[in-house]
């Protein structure tokens, strides 16, 4: 049960990674449908090998000046080596995917390596993914180095919003007051008094 449950969780987690990275390079992902009788076990590896192949062929889009300024960002914030590279990786590939999805032209001086592999175990490298993942959607880091280039509708908005920050047309009012809106539209009962 508990080997379910982190398959579902690592399954989860990913989304947010493999969405932006299939969304520029849409042609790695499998063309076998899965069927509602596929178990976790073989929908999570299919996501891992769906992001690296996705990574690898977002390989001419990375950018060493990318990955030279969030590793000494990373360093100067004090992050662990697993975590700093977690972070360098998230940076360098969500910034190739933005730069592929604007299209814009491959980078003169790619960036080597910036990718992990941990092998051939599906747990280590879901683990290693989850960090990417968690990086690109929580890491200011990554945010302050992704920002300037223009994201797809989808993730801007979606991101904005994590920042509490306005978005264009989704009905967040000015000033990133969503939260405070809320509150005011709850009835009396819920506010707790």
């Amino acid at each position: 049960m508990a080997r379910q449950l982190w398959l579902a969780f690592a399954y989860w987690r990913l989304r947010p990674l493999w969405a932006v990275l299939l969304s520029a390079a849409p042609y790695v992902q499998l063309a076998v449908p899965l069927r509602p009788w596929v178990g976790l076990r073989f929908r999570l590896l299919r996501r891992v090998i769906e992001i690296r192949d996705a990574e690898l062929a977002l390989r001419s889009y990375w950018r060493r000046d990318i990955a030279d300024q969030v590793q000494a960002a990373a360093r100067s914030a004090g992050l662990s080596p697993t975590l700093e590279r977690a972070v360098v990786e998230a940076a360098v590939v969500v910034n190739a995917a933005a730069a592929r999805l604007n299209g814009m032209p491959p980078s003169d001086l790619p960036a080597e390596d910036v990718c992990d592999t941990s092998g051939d175990d599906l747990s280590a490298e879901a683990a290693r993914l989850i960090r990417v993942s968690w990086a690109f959607r929580h890491c200011p880091i990554v945010r302050d180095v992704v920002r300037p280039v223009a994201l797809p509708g989808w993730l801007r908005r979606a991101q904005l919003r994590r920042r509490g920050r306005p978005a264009s047309g989704d009905g967040l009012q000015a000033g990133g007051r969503l939260r405070q809106q809320r509150i005011e539209e709850q009835p009396e009962r819920w506010r707790g008094h």
